[in-house]
């Protein structure tokens, strides 16, 4: 497996107001490294109505990501596991193979 090229989490969001009513909001999705400091990732026009549920799917993409891969490599395991003393009933290895795809699409491999 190849190691994803994107920012590590936790990212966090922040609603930035502007002044001008007629101006929309923006969602600033930072990076959450450690330091004092906050890096901007990713703006999110809050134009629409689902803005702000948009942005917290975004700052939860990395996390959901190694999740998702932690569980895979369990899955995985356990599927070697089970294939061994030939009992496979109750894993799903289409399922399995969905994950993978959806790793390797964010890591920009597919």
């Amino acid at each position: 497996m190849n190691e994803p090229k994107f920012t590590k989490g936790p990212w966090s969001i922040e609603l930035k107001k502007n002044r001008n009513p007629n101006t929309d909001n923006i969602y600033d999705i930072w990076i959450n490294d450690g330091s004092k400091s906050c890096h901007g990732l990713v703006k999110v026009m809050s134009w629409r109505s689902d803005s702000e549920s948009n942005a917290n799917l975004i700052a939860a993409a990395p996390d959901m990501y190694e999740l998702l891969d932690d569980l895979k490599e369990s899955i995985t395991d356990i599927f070697e596991d089970v294939t061994v003393s030939g009992v496979i009933d109750h894993i799903d290895y289409d399922k399995l193979c969905e994950i993978e795809r959806l790793l390797q699409q964010a890591r920009g491999e597919s």
